[in-house]
């Protein structure tokens, strides 16, 4: 009895070499995209700016451009999310002898929901309307268009 709930303790212990990486990954970190910029006369300009720079500029803002802060609401969605998972886990190697295969293949699970879901929450911004929502009269206040930008928020679960 004692020695069956160490080796469930060990499975558990498992979840400690996983880690999730949530952003703007390395790999896209520094590609380059073309940029809308409004100029002081209503024209519009493009320019190439790397990823990273595009979304740290979208999500803290400029002084002409508020801060969407899409990272930030994300992040305490995908916590909760993941949070429900691992309770989902700990249950089931304690209840139905899960392996660290079956953590394995639910934590790949988790990575394609979380990934869909990042998808969704962005495309569910664009869709409901956030000039409305932010207060902004003119799209071409955008930076970036938030679709282009979905292709490069990501979220990879990674094992030790």
């Amino acid at each position: 009895m004692i020695e069956d709930i160490v080796n469930k303790v060990d499975i558990v212990k498992l979840l400690n070499n996983y880690y999730i990486v949530f952003g703007i990954l390395e790999e896209d970190k520094y590609r380059e995209i073309k940029i809308d910029i409004l100029n002081p006369d209503e024209s519009i300009s493009q320019a190439l700016m790397s990823v990273g720079d595009v979304m740290y500029l979208t999500e803290t803002g400029t002084i002409t451009l508020p801060g969407k802060h899409i990272l930030q609401r994300l992040l305490y969605e995908i916590d909760y999310k993941v949070n429900q998972i691992i309770n989902e886990i700990i249950d089931n190697i304690f209840n139905n002898n899960w392996s660290e295969m079956q953590i394995d293949s639910k934590m790949e699970e988790l990575e394609l929901h979380l990934q869909e879901y990042i998808k969704s929450r962005i495309r569910g911004e664009i869709n409901g309307n956030i000039s409305t929502l932010l207060g902004i009269k003119n799209d071409k206040e955008y930076l970036y268009n938030y679709q282009e930008l979905e292709r490069y928020i990501k979220c990879k679960v990674l094992k030790n």
